[in-house]
């Protein structure tokens, strides 16, 4: 059981394709150096919501057995001025690299291309280490649809959601095994 904040308020703004894929257990990492407005990336909360973003992801830049996700996603997202939230994530664990062999061999555990990590990590700001979050996802009892308010735009990881959200009694995507044992594999290319 997680124990939730009533009103979490907290939520990193993702692409749609990685939280889809973070709701359907493929993936329980996020790759993070921040946004052209934040400074760097630092973990503002260890539990938040999943904001899905409809912005920088393309079908170039999502591995071909993954491009089903960013169908989905692209099918999931509301009208225009919207976002729906469907998720909370907890960080379990963080890491660090600056490795780029250790990058190129994460994209097996995510949805991105080997390329389009490199593009993202490697050209934006070569010199910052790039965050590993191990992240447990937790579905809300039911999505839910708010108002992507003025303040909530531009390329920030970080936001304060200003509507409630219902959190309800989330339910893990993976059980803790499995969650386990994908973070081991993981870990394992990490060493």
């Amino acid at each position: 059981m997680i124990q939730t904040q009533p009103d979490l308020k907290k939520a990193l703004k993702e692409w749609a394709s990685v939280v889809a894929a973070l709701e359907s257990g493929k993936q329980v990492i996020l790759l993070r150096k921040g946004g052209i407005m934040d400074p760097g990336f630092d973990v503002e909360s260890p539990m938040f919501l999943l904001y899905p973003t409809r912005y920088h992801q393309s079908e170039d830049q999502i591995r071909p057995q993954f491009q089903s996700i960013l169908g989905q996603a692209r099918a999931l997202q509301p009208a225009e001025g919207k976002i729906r939230i469907s998720s909370l994530a907890q960080v379990v664990d963080s890491k660090e690299t600056t490795d780029i062999e250790t990058l190129k061999a994460l994209s097996e555990k995510t949805i991105y291309t080997p390329q389009s990590l490199l593009d993202r990590y490697q050209n934006f700001r070569p010199k910052e280490s790039i965050k590993i979050l191990f992240v447990r996802t937790f579905l809300l009892g039911k999505p839910q649809i708010c108002e992507e308010r003025k303040s909530y735009l531009g390329c920030r990881s970080w936001v304060d959601l200003e509507d409630s959200i219902e959190i309800g009694s989330p339910r893990p995507v993976l059980s803790e095994d499995e969650f386990q044992k994908a973070r081991a594999e993981i870990r394992s290319i990490l060493k």
